[in-house]
């Protein structure tokens, strides 16, 4: 399995790391527009998951996320975005009305942020 980590702070290294010891192919990416698609090729029309939205974990405080950055690089690029985060999902919709809202983490394949 091929997982690509969008956002190379902290968080997503130590998560590649982890996922990378289990034997999975791991590439993390910043927020970089040009980094994604030279990684992960064309993204228009594809589905990604976005797994916590959120500017830090146990808050729906989005203000300064960089998971919003990324969805809006995402969106321009044309993909189809599904997202989840147990408590900033009501303050995205209020910004990003057209992605898909999941009901739980188990419908997004992809990981950006804890929360």
């Amino acid at each position: 399995m091929k997982i690509c980590i969008l956002g190379t702070g902290y968080v997503g290294l130590v998560t590649g790391t982890c996922l990378s010891d289990f034997g999975l192919e791991v590439i993390c990416v910043d927020k970089d527009s040009e980094k994604i698609k030279r990684h992960i090729g064309d993204i228009k029309g594809k589905t990604i998951g976005i797994l916590g939205l959120a500017f830090k974990q146990n808050t729906d405080d989005i203000r300064k996320s960089p998971a919003i950055d990324i969805v809006k690089i995402l969106l321009k690029e044309s993909a189809r975005i599904r997202c989840f985060d147990p408590l900033a999902m009501e303050n995205t919709r209020k910004i990003l009305p057209d992605l898909t809202y999941c009901q739980d983490e188990y419908e997004t394949p992809a990981i950006v942020i804890p929360w």
